[in-house]
């Protein structure tokens, strides 16, 4: 049923708030003195409408709430008509980041809003656990707890609701071929943009094992030349490598395949796909965090490294606090701090060490207090190896460790810890992450046998 609104102004603008309506009524560019009516009193004088999704998802229902509906719902449209019962169009606009609905029209129009199930309502309708956080955890509302039945305790529950497919839509195909199909989602940002990391490493002609780069001494890498974005990882991970495959699978050019983007392992990731463009393009940006220390005094500055927890990590790897570097040329440690200088827009990247350490909660030390109790943490091996993970994070130019005076990596052991001690070009397992579009729309449950869909 249709509540109505009417609105007899020459020209008007209704801004609608979280929990209010405020008219701002343009007369001589006049703006003040502008009066406020609540939801309720608007919803409650029979002149407006507001519809949802209903729990089977096949129509609608009326929304009785005195506030506007949360995040768990997506605006889809307004329908508005005139005292003539024609259709006014594009009367009403939507802003998903603010959440206000501006209207404008020199008519007198009856309204309904529609709204859908939000991405995040659906996560949330799938998380019986509780294991998607209430609030912002690093950017985003992030999947945190263990990924075995044996790790849960009072404070952590078991993620097993977060699997989704990408690359295929059909069910069956992705139950059959989860070394390829499958992904789990790290989190989803407030404007519903879904984090994704790939379930199992990424191969590449039989090959499970890559270099971050391929250089590592200092003299090799001036002029920046191992930091991420000039690395053979991040191009062999975004198709730019340059390499080519035969078809006799000989590698011609330089000898690097693209392993991911354009590669001929996945091919629903080659540029022209539907899947590729389902991605979006990211600005990463990059750096190095100090693994000698929690934090210390450098000049009377207080600076941080990679012993600490997660919130911690994310406040150095986005450029809000400092952390430390050893410069060559100084022959000392300096104050760092991750810049703007220092983004790179591109579609795939690799998890940070927050994205570690706060997939398990906010406040362990992964560096000291570690366990493969996380659901993020990756087990397998190549023969008898037990094999890490490389993260997107350098620990800069090293003075201690097994590999000094080179340039380091920060890697995901096979127990669970956090090392930043090996070289750039030491062989461990890629499992490339990306975001994907807002306006995605997802089905199913989020579990391994019933994993999330996504509706191209």
């Amino acid at each position: 049923m249709n509540k109505k609104i009417k609105c007899v102004l020459l020209l008007f603008v209704i801004l609608i708030s979280l929990c209010s309506l405020q008219y701002l009524l343009f007369c001589k560019n006049d703006k003040k003195n502008f009066p406020e009516v609540k939801l309720k009193e608007i919803k409650n004088s029979k002149s407006f409408a507001i519809m949802i999704l209903n729990k089977n998802g096949d129509g609608y229902e009326e929304y009785v709430g005195n506030e506007w509906p949360n995040d768990k719902y997506k605006f889809k449209e307004a329908k508005c008509i005139n005292n003539n019962g024609s259709l006014v169009k594009n009367a009403i606009t939507f802003d998903d980041e603010t959440r206000k609905a501006t209207l404008t029209t020199n008519h007198t129009v009856y309204c309904t809003l529609y709204f859908d199930k939000s991405t995040l309502g659906i996560l949330r309708d799938n998380d019986p656990n509780k294991v998607l956080s209430n609030e912002e955890v690093g950017g985003m509302y992030r999947y945190q707890g263990v990924g075995k039945e044996e790790a849960i305790d009072d404070t952590h529950k078991l993620v097993d609701n977060n699997y989704i497919c990408f690359g295929t839509h059909i069910m069956d195909e992705c139950l059959n071929g989860k070394d390829k199909y499958m992904y789990r989602i790290i989190g989803i940002t407030e404007l519903g943009n879904l984090k994704l990391i790939k379930k199992s490493e990424l191969i590449d002609n039989g090959n499970k094992l890559f270099v971050w780069s391929k250089i590592s001494d200092y003299i090799s890498c001036e002029n920046d030349k191992c930091e991420w974005p000039n690395t053979i990882l991040f191009k062999r991970i975004n198709g730019l490598s340059g390499g080519i495959t035969s078809g006799s699978g000989n590698v011609q050019n330089n000898g690097d395949t693209d392993i991911f983007v354009n590669s001929n392992e996945y091919q629903y990731m080659t540029e022209e796909s539907e899947w590729y463009n389902l991605i979006e393009n990211h600005e990463w940006m990059y750096g190095d965090v100090d693994y000698t220390t929690a934090n210390t005094i450098l000049n009377e500055d207080v600076v941080y490294g990679a012993q600490n927890d997660g919130l911690t990590l994310y406040n150095i790897e986005t450029g809000k606090i400092p952390t430390q570097i050893y410069d060559y040329l100084q022959g000392k440690y300096v104050k760092y701090q991750w810049s703007e200088n220092k983004i790179v827009n591109a579609k795939i990247g690799l998890m940070y060490l927050y994205d570690y350490y706060l997939a398990y909660d906010n406040t362990k030390n992964y560096y000291s207090n570690y366990d493969t109790n996380s659901w993020l943490h990756y087990f397998n091996n190549v023969g008898n190896s037990f094999i890490p993970e490389w993260s997107m994070t350098r620990n800069g130019y090293s003075l201690a460790g097994d590999y000094p005076s080179y340039y380091t990596g920060y890697y995901i052991s096979w127990d669970g810890s956090v090392s930043g001690k090996d070289r750039l070009y030491a062989e461990v397992f890629v499992r490339p992450t990306f975001y994907l579009l807002s306006n995605i729309k997802i089905s199913g449950k989020g579990t391994i046998d019933n994993p999330y869909l996504i509706n191209v």
